[in-house]
């Protein structure tokens, strides 16, 4: 037992110290309870990394704290969350630095999912099946916000901590506040109707909903239906915001981008003003360089023209391009040459050909054509008699009459009696021509 007598008798005149009467009690509940069994769900589940947990019971008349220490949380075979009913096994206890009582928990065992947890499954379940959480529907985050907008409540620290974070980033970004209740019955329509009311103003590019850290029943607004809706029909992106790294809610699933934290979702909206910075002169650096480059270029450049026209260079170019054009005019006249020579060539081929089929070279050796008005007659029977014929010897024409016409096979007969003459030959057929026609031959009259 404890002794508490230098710590006063609890009268006026020698009060109890607060260790001491927090003492007395803590010694009370431990030897005057015995260890017991305690009904409740679970709530504010934490796993601290020396691996105790701790936690709170709750029903709907009062919450009791609970502390379970290594190594009872890692022999438990289900993972303790928030809204999971559960039975305790274990004693009563004073922690003195806060003076409440708590529950020394050695045993625990799950009864089944609590009234909220319940709610939040099944409105989870429905709402999936809607397809308010699909991706697809996700839109992305502005890169740089002229206007964010916040629906949280002016009497958080959650306010303070985005409104500072976004004043450290971005100084002087325009931020529109509406405020709603965060906790409590009712909060939750209040938050639909103003993600509603802000959403659809237009005055803000992008919409922050949160609060800070609080028990599973506190956050639990934020799996309001009505919420979820507001949300996934806002005409912006919306980020949610609610309690800590661990806390889920429907907001979050039906959320464009959920942040771990109130302060992580201003670091999403803003940019930092040192890296923005940074940018700029990046950018500047990089174009100086580039206009560096380029003046240098051109400045080498007209150096280098400059230096081209010195009259020593002027002489040795126009030297070059005189060489050149001698070249030129050598390889001209060659080729002008070789052309002529070849068209000489074939303009005396082509006359040879002409000459030795030139018809007067024919007429030379004893022949003549006869024509007939423009035309030359090429057949005994393109004539009849007393038609105008003309006779074209090499040296004249000669101009005569049809007196008859003698047939092929005729001609024939007459041609055998000539051959058969002592006067053959050409003679011959001058004599022939001169003497009497005989039946078959053409009488001409010249």
């Amino acid at each position: 037992m404890l002794d508490y007598s230098n710590s006063g008798s609890g009268t006026a005149e020698r009060p109890f110290s607060v260790s001491g009467l927090t003492g007395l009690i803590k010694e009370t509940l431990e030897e005057g309870f015995p260890p017991l069994w305690v009904r409740g769900e679970l709530t504010d589940v934490k796993l601290a990394g020396s691996g105790h947990l701790y936690f709170r019971l709750k029903d709907d008349g009062a919450v009791i704290s609970v502390a379970m220490f290594r190594p009872a949380p890692q022999r438990l075979e289900f993972k303790p969350k928030d809204g999971v009913e559960v039975a305790a096994y274990g004693s009563l206890s004073v922690y003195p630095p806060r003076g409440g009582y708590q529950l020394i928990c050695r045993e625990l065992l799950p009864l089944g999912i609590g009234a909220l947890q319940r709610a939040f499954e099944e409105l989870k379940l429905k709402l999936k099946a809607e397809g308010l959480f699909d991706q697809e529907h996700k839109r992305k985050l502005p890169r740089l916000p002229k206007r964010v907008g916040l629906v949280t409540s002016r009497d958080t620290a959650a306010l303070r901590d985005l409104l500072n974070v976004m004043e450290r980033r971005h100084g002087g970004l325009d931020v529109l506040l509406h405020h709603a209740p965060v906790q409590g019955r009712g909060a939750g329509a209040k938050l639909a109707e103003a993600v509603n009311l802000l959403g659809n103003s237009g005055l803000v590019d992008v919409l922050i909903i949160g609060r800070g850290g609080g028990s599973y029943e506190d956050l639990f607004c934020f799996n309001d239906e009505a919420l979820a809706r507001a949300i996934h029909g806002c005409p912006i992106p919306v980020i949610s915001a609610v309690g800590h790294e661990v806390d889920f809610t429907i907001a979050d699933f039906v959320a464009d981008l959920r942040a771990p934290t109130p302060s992580a979702a201003a670091e999403l909206v803003t940019a930092e003003r040192a890296e923005l910075h940074q940018r700029t002169q990046r950018a500047e650096a990089s174009l100086r360089r580039i206009l560096s480059n380029r003046i240098e270029g051109e400045r080498q450049r007209l150096e280098f023209a400059l230096s081209a026209l010195t009259p020593q260079r002027m002489s040795n170019r126009l030297n070059l391009h005189r060489q050149r054009l001698d070249g030129l005019e050598q390889r001209l006249t060659h080729l002008t040459q070789s052309q002529l020579a070849e068209q000489t060539r074939r303009v005396q081929t082509a006359a040879a050909s002409l000459e030795q089929l030139d018809p007067r070279r024919i007429l030379g050796r004893g022949y003549a054509f006869i024509s007939k008005g423009e035309r030359a007659v090429e057949s005994i029977t393109q004539i009849k008699p007393a038609d105008e014929l003309r006779v074209h010897f090499h040296d004249g024409i000669a101009e005569t009459i049809v007196r008859r016409t003698i047939g092929s096979e005729e001609a024939g007969n007459a041609g055998a009696e000539l051959r058969g003459g002592s006067g053959a030959g050409r003679g011959g057929r001058r004599r022939a021509g001169r003497g009497k026609a005989s039946p078959g031959q053409t009488d001409l009259s010249l």
